[in-house]
């Protein structure tokens, strides 16, 4: 390591930045002992500051960094341990640039601030993260710092191990004067003999999980019911859905099906069905059935993938999942935490709430048919909020947009009939249902609608009575029967 420093003073500085990035004397290792600790390492290396080396041949006209700028980025490294060792992500954070660039053992490389606090949030325990930066030279606005860490990771049913390294990041002062991680790379200095996903199996990520927050990349967040959203995944089949209110009042949503299978190594969804709507006009429509692979990446408890897209423009999001959190990243756009529904209390009566939703939703479609209006009004609840295809984006219960519908609907004839109904229940009083629904309505004014549609719906038991309390619909295609068949 001295030969190598000393041979670094002899090039230029933005050389050496470009050199340390792609170097490959850096080998990411640790011992057989410590797997898990390796991945924690991270934590060290997110903060605490690299390998660096003066240039004495830079060019005079770009001074060194002040004894200012040094004490600044020792006081980051310090704030940045503290703020992992209280499991403050989005603090922790902080420190990193806009567009940098994290490059941890045995993972993809993590660009962006965003990116990075996901990254942090899906690491297992660990605690007494210490962080030492050992030199920090440069010159402008580069700096160039070399240092060491060392913490005590908590694996699940172990006993706890430690782990120490080094790690060697660049540093870039921003045009209003602060110091932000730029480039950060790091490694244990354990050897490594078995490979991180060896043994370990794949986590079972089965459950319901319900969106808790997002965050965009100004440090907004937005939280229910601004955008609501709701992942059932079984052993063999995922169903997705999301609801988004934007700032103009737009109102966006996303539905998905897909059946997949899941490996140490290996995604590969197929997906059966997937929408997206913008004001209650669909954008996106793909029934296309495709087998898409992706690769996967076991830590322990924890496994990471990412999706195949929607379409071209909107990126997948790479999903983390750990225990009972989903963290959905989508670079420069947004971090979604999710949070697996606790269902324990309903778990020894689900088949019962099954069945009771199932048959109330075939009554509520039933009483629609024959223009039952009580009945229906008696299964909503008085806040039900209500998304139809081509009709008002969102409505309530007897809102002027609901009474407008009413009163074009009065006297028509409906033959809706609901298939293929499945019934989540999310605990013992509330319940997703999922169905297509065929037929047609036939309206006072002459007009028919007999397009196909997926109908998603939350139902709340109220006092032993099964309610709906949101309905979500998009016509999943867009060619009427023919007239013979209504």
């Amino acid at each position: 390591m001295g030969d190598d420093c000393r041979s670094r003073r002899r090039i230029p500085a933005e050389a050496v930045a470009r050199r340390r990035l792609s170097s490959n004397s850096l080998h990411l290792t640790h011992t057989p002992t410590i797997k898990t600790l390796a991945y924690l390492a991270c934590f060290a290396s997110a903060a605490a500051l690299a390998f660096a080396q003066q240039n004495t041949n830079a060019n005079d006209s770009v001074p060194p960094i002040t004894p200012a700028d040094e004490a600044a980025i020792r006081a980051l490294s310090k704030a940045y341990e503290q703020a992992c060792n209280e499991k403050a992500w989005a603090k922790a954070a902080a420190i990193f640039a806009d567009d940098s660039i994290f490059l941890p053992p045995h993972s993809p490389k993590i660009v962006g601030r965003l990116a990075a606090e996901a990254f942090l949030r899906g690491f297992p325990p660990f605690k007494d993260l210490w962080i030492e930066p050992l030199e920090i030279h440069g010159r402008g606005d580069l700096a160039y710092v070399r240092g060491r860490y060392a913490f005590v990771g908590l694996p699940p049913n172990q006993p706890e191990q430690r782990d120490t390294g080094k790690y060697a990041e660049i540093w870039r002062k921003q045009p209003n004067g602060a110091w932000k991680l730029d480039r950060d790379i790091f490694n244990s200095d354990h050897p490594i003999s078995v490979p991180p996903s060896q043994g370990t199996g794949v986590p079972n990520i089965a459950g319901t999980y319900k969106l808790v927050s997002r965050k965009l990349p100004d440090g907004r967040m937005i939280y229910p019911p601004a955008i609501t959203g709701l992942y059932s995944i079984t052993s063999t089949t995922i169903n997705f859905n999301i609801v988004e209110t934007q700032s103009d009042g737009k109102v966006s949503s996303g539905s998905s099906i897909s059946t997949y299978r899941l490996t140490e190594k290996e995604f590969v969804p197929t997906r059966q069905f997937s929408m997206m709507t913008e004001d209650g006009k669909v954008t996106l429509l793909d029934r296309s059935s495709k087998a898409e692979s992706r690769p996967a990446i076991v830590r322990g408890s924890r496994i990471e993938f990412t999706p195949p897209a929607w379409n071209a423009t909107n990126a997948s999001p790479l999903h983390v999942f750990d225990g009972n959190t989903l963290v959905a990243t989508a670079a420069g756009e947004f971090i979604d935490t999710w949070e697996k529904v606790d269902d324990s209390a309903a778990t020894s009566g689900t088949e019962a709430v099954v069945a009771a939703v199932k048959a109330a939703v075939e009554k509520h479609w039933a009483a629609i048919n024959g223009n039952d209006t009580a009945t229906v009004d008696r299964q909503h609840t008085l806040g039900i909020s209500i998304f139809l295809a081509d009709i008002e984006p969102r409505m309530r219960l007897n809102s002027p947009a609901w009474l407008g519908l009413l009163q074009r609907w009065q006297g028509a004839k409906a033959n809706w009939m609901p298939r293929e109904i499945e019934v989540q229940p999310l605990s013992a009083t509330v319940a997703a249902a999922s169905f297509y629904v065929d037929g047609s309505v036939r309206c006072p004014d002459g007009s028919v609608d007999s397009r196909p549609r997926r109908v998603t719906e939350i139902w709340v038991n109220d006092n032993g009575t099964w309610k709906e309390a949101h309905h979500h619909d998009s016509v999943y295609s867009a060619n009427p029967k023919p007239a013979a068949a209504q």
